[in-house]
């Protein structure tokens, strides 16, 4: 991916923090799963840079909430890819195994799996749509979201 110098401004709250820590996590989980197709769908297509996917949650992390992130068209292009990710994630059996790794922080929080799930289903699906009627024109946004909802891909 070239170097862009845009750079957009997005204001924290809690759900938006949540929902992208939380999709950039379930993407480095996935990653893990070697042997599995949406692993190797990844792997093969170079989708992730892990230091990247590091950098970004740390910087999201450390920006309070009511303040103001600044991302690079290539954060919004991981965040796209890490929610679409994390979705589809949740319709393999990879969620199998992050039901079990998570068990005890859910059990901590009060909820389920199944309505974690739900949430993540959902908003993820407004998150997406979203950022790709905001980000659709620029030819590397376009590119990925071409290769995310592909045949190939979307074979979970």
């Amino acid at each position: 991916m070239q170097e862009n110098p845009l750079q957009f401004k997005l204001q924290l709250n809690p759900v938006i923090r949540y929902l992208f820590i939380s999709s950039l996590s379930a993407t480095a989980f996935s990653v893990m799963h070697t042997g599995h197709h949406l692993s190797k769908f990844i792997t093969d297509n170079d989708l992730i840079d892990m230091v990247q996917l590091k950098a970004l949650k740390e910087k999201i992390n450390s920006t309070p909430d009511g303040e103001f992130v600044v991302l690079s068209l290539e954060d919004e292009i991981l965040i796209y890819t890490s929610i679409d990710i994390h979705c589809k994630m949740y319709l393999t059996d990879i969620s199998d195994e992050f039901e079990k790794f998570n068990k005890e922080q859910m059990e901590t929080v009060g909820i389920s799996f199944v309505n974690l799930r739900s949430i993540i289903l959902n908003s993820g699906q407004i998150a997406l749509e979203n950022m790709k009627n905001a980000f659709y024109e620029f030819p590397d946004f376009k590119r990925r979201t071409d290769l995310l909802s592909s045949d190939e891909f979307n074979k979970v």
